[in-house]
């Protein structure tokens, strides 16, 4: 398998899952936005849906591979790059955001208490608690998520890399994921049992039980990677085109607030995501051929500040005495520049310094 290559078809995924979540984002802000402009107005939550199955699987990976080399994981290193990662981009934006609100007068408190919730990884729980949340900090919430199952799997990694163990970690990885996987359908179903209301959207959309399936669908995926040869397999081959044109449909058919996504649809939305990202890493596939291409990987690399800029950027803009298609138009140039900035002048730099000082 040619590493380059799958890491650039795993970059034009981020490129889409992102820009499905701005989709969303904006046919809610200014839904005289036509479907023709933005095909995915109401299914394009899925794209945090699969930002979590790309994390599971990505994550999983770095924590296998060291393991494998070193026979060992360095906890600390894992997060230093972590935090040296995601950071950065994230104090920048929080910066950003503060200082147009203060300029608005608006009030600093709640911002404060959203910024420091989203800098420590407990926003989730803080929109969970009912407390009012700036709807600037919206995308914030699934970083927080994505944080906490980060250090779910490095503990479950820490338990099972010792001495009686570590012979069976793949197996037992595999054991534990499936165990969390069924925990989040069952919690789902139940939560959703005492019917249908805003309360309970929230709690199937923002507890981090509840985007186990999501996560752990990713790290399944990835210990059936690591097992295969580098031939790709048949059956991959058959399912990568069912398995696109099932986010298809649920990006343009879908509704965020369906419950039988929260029942049903999740669990085949997570493993169309895995089939989708395993063919990805196989060179020789269309789907890594298709995400190859050379537009897709370098959005791709800019998703994060993307995400995370996209909503300031809206709210921005909501003020502007112009139409919803041209604040559209011009949210999507401001996000591209401001997110290519950070990602030439903070993102990349700072990832030469993780290459240089926290490579194993």
């Amino acid at each position: 398998m040619d590493r380059a290559q799958r890491i650039g078809a795993l970059d034009g995924i981020r490129c889409f899952a992102v820009l499905l979540v701005i989709g969303v984002h904006a046919s809610i802000l200014w839904p005289s936005v036509p479907k023709s402009i933005i095909p995915f107005k109401d299914g394009g939550f899925i794209g945090v849906d699969i930002f979590f199955v790309l994390s599971g699987f990505l994550i999983s990976g770095l924590l296998l591979d060291e393991f494998k080399r070193t026979t060992r994981v360095s906890y600390l290193r894992f997060f230093a790059k972590r935090a040296l990662r995601l950071l950065p981009p994230l104090l920048i934006c929080l910066a950003l955001t503060i200082a147009w609100a203060f300029r608005q007068g608006d009030q600093m408190s709640l911002y404060l208490s959203a910024a420091l919730a989203s800098v420590f990884n407990y926003l989730n729980w803080l929109v969970l608690s009912q407390e009012l949340i700036p709807p600037q900090f919206g995308p914030m919430w699934s970083l927080s998520v994505e944080e906490q199952l980060y250090v779910l799997l490095a503990i479950l990694f820490f338990v099972f890399s010792r001495a009686k163990l570590r012979s069976n970690l793949s197996s037992l990885l595999f054991i534990m994921s499936v165990v969390f996987i069924l925990w989040s359908i069952y919690s789902r179903f139940l939560t959703a049992s005492s019917g249908w209301s805003f309360e309970v959207w929230q709690k199937l959309y923002f507890r981090t039980d509840h985007r186990f399936g999501e996560f752990f669908t990713g790290v399944i995926a990835q210990l059936y990677r690591a097992r295969l040869i580098s031939k790709f397999p048949v059956a991959l081959k058959l399912m990568q085109l069912p398995a696109v044109i099932f986010l298809l449909f649920y990006a343009t058919q879908m509704q965020g607030d369906m419950i039988w996504h929260y029942r049903y649809g999740s669990p085949l939305l997570s493993m169309a995501s895995a089939v989708l990202i395993l063919a990805a890493t196989y060179s020789e596939s269309l789907t890594s051929r298709f995400f190859s291409l050379r537009i897709f990987p370098f959005i791709g690399r800019l998703s994060y500040s993307m995400y995370l800029i996209h909503i300031p950027i809206f709210y921005a803009l909501g003020s502007l005495t112009i139409s919803g298609q041209q604040k559209f138009g011009t949210a999507l140039v401001l996000v591209f520049l401001y997110s290519y900035v950070v990602y030439r002048l903070v993102e990349k730099p700072l990832g030469e310094v993780r290459r240089k000082y926290l490579s194993v």
